[in-house]
């Protein structure tokens, strides 16, 4: 329901949730933000992330990546890094798929110097570039056309 914008419905599923008494974890709450962010209504998103503190479910690595890639694709990747460090210092192990949220959202920037940050740090924390990784890279190049760079 929430990836066809039907939020008032995906609302009522999870009334009828709290009705008979089962408790939302992580992934229906990640269902809600994401539904709302796609719409832009940050407000109702400020609302779900109150109602998932208040419930204790605390947010995982999906839950900032969709944050991250709302602010990224509004062109706010300073806010979006800020998330993902505040996730890094909560204990959450970001991925190769949150790496290149932001990665991605520093291309869209053209912010070549952070790009080249964000994938030493990827490779300092061991984790494997993807091809969507590579992907973005060689995008970001080639419409500079720096042909040294996405040959490298």
């Amino acid at each position: 329901m929430c990836k066809v914008h039907a939020m008032d419905k995906a609302e009522e599923v999870l009334q009828q949730m709290l009705d008979r008494r089962i408790l939302p974890d992580v992934a229906t709450y990640n269902s809600l933000i994401h539904g709302y962010y796609l719409l832009g209504q940050c407000e109702e998103v400020d609302r779900i992330f109150k109602e998932m503190s208040r419930n204790g479910v605390q947010p995982n690595v999906v839950t900032y990546s969709i944050q991250m890639d709302y602010l990224c694709k509004s062109g706010r990747c300073a806010e979006a890094r800020k998330i993902f460090d505040s996730m890094i210092s909560l204990g959450q192990k970001p991925d190769v798929s949150t790496y290149s949220i932001l990665l991605h959202g520093y291309s869209m920037e053209k912010s070549f110097h952070d790009m080249h940050c964000l994938i030493d740090l990827i490779v300092g924390n061991g984790i494997a570039p993807d091809h969507h990784v590579y992907n973005i890279l060689i995008s970001a190049y080639a419409q500079e056309e720096t042909v040294g760079e996405v040959m490298h």
